[in-house]
């Protein structure tokens, strides 16, 4: 019990900062002095931090619950499947690989990246 405590208060603190990160420069005061955060409608949920947490939290369950062979072999499988989907599922742009196809698919476009 221990240890999944740590590991998912670890894993949300990673993915609120990552959150917080992003809206904090666009924090803009107005002329009355209101704090102004960007609306959660237009808020980019998977960034760098918020990936980083989610595959702490799937190495740290995977590493502690399994022996290290099985933890080979998943690593293994998981990279060629990787593969096979992004082969299969589009080209390897960034406008048209099945990763950003799955992040519209799941968040929508005003959640993604912009730039």
């Amino acid at each position: 019990g221990a240890f999944l405590a740590k590991t998912m208060r670890r894993t949300v603190l990673i993915f609120v900062i990552g959150v917080v990160l992003y809206w904090l420069p666009f924090v803009k005061q107005d002329a009355q002095g209101l704090w102004h955060f960007i609306p959660f409608s237009a808020t980019r949920i998977p960034g760098v931090l918020q990936r980083i947490a989610l595959c702490y939290c799937a190495a740290s369950l995977l590493l502690y619950y399994l022996r290290p062979a099985y933890v080979w072999l998943f690593a293994a499988l998981a990279l060629l499947g990787y593969w096979a989907i992004l082969a299969q599922c589009g080209d390897y742009s960034m406008a048209g690989n099945a990763a950003r196809a799955f992040d519209l698919a799941l968040l929508g476009e005003c959640h993604l990246y912009h730039g």
